[in-house]
């Protein structure tokens, strides 16, 4: 399930992503030069956060994660040269010994098929969708598992989440789910297909995931 970001751009979807509870990552912008290892003229809020070892992503297209072998307040050194030159560069920089989880602590909710999402779609319009089956509860993500994929991006995974009826009195056909991490931040998975949650024999099993290049958020539901 492909999640939709109605309440962001791309960069802001970024910065909502890694600026989580955990704050493994920033974004500083630079000046890059193809085929050198040197950034200058560093800058942005939080340039000072970086340090030796972090990893540096958007200074071009590398087999592997390039990292900051040395810095200073201005300017730093890669591991390895950039494949691009741009004045201004935005580079996301991660702290591979933090955790990643910057949907930890994010609530998830259901809501139900009467409602289409579009990138147009406001917390309002999915709280008046909002599943109400009895015993139906929102649920707190716990971002539990850290990994790094074939490609070397990072990725980190939910603990499973269930959603079962007591009963059959109030059923449901839920259309998909999404994410409040409580400041307005929202992330909506629409289902692949409506999941009726009618009786207590059904249930609904999702796992979150979240990856950090491309920028995203992906949800699985389990059989």
């Amino acid at each position: 399930m492909d999640a939709l970001y109605p309440a962001y751009s791309r960069k802001q979807r970024l910065e909502a992503e890694t600026f989580g509870s955990a704050g493994a990552a920033t974004i500083i912008t630079g000046t890059l030069t193809s085929g050198s290892t040197a950034v200058s003229a560093i800058s942005g809020p939080d340039a000072a956060k970086i340090k030796d070892g972090d990893l540096v992503y958007g200074a071009g297209a590398q087999v592997a994660p390039i990292m900051i072998s040395s810095h200073t307040t201005s300017g730093a050194t890669l591991s390895g040269p950039s494949t691009m030159a741009q004045v201004g560069a935005e580079l996301l920089i991660v702290d591979p010994t933090t955790k990643l989880s910057g949907l930890h602590g994010a609530v998830v909710r259901l809501y139900k098929q009467s409602l289409t999402p579009t990138q147009n779609t406001t917390l309002a319009d999915l709280v008046a969708a909002e599943a109400d089956y009895n015993g139906y509860a929102e649920q707190t993500l716990s971002m539990v598992a850290d990994a790094i994929d074939g490609a070397g991006d990072y990725l980190s995974e939910s603990q499973l989440l269930i959603w079962q009826p007591t009963d059959a009195l109030a059923p449901n056909v839920i259309g998909g789910l999404w994410a409040d991490d409580g400041t307005g931040a929202l992330v909506i998975w629409p289902l692949d297909a409506p999941v009726a949650l009618n009786t207590p024999t059904n249930v609904l099993k999702v796992v979150v995931f979240e990856a950090y290049l491309p920028p995203g958020y992906d949800a699985q539901v389990l059989p």
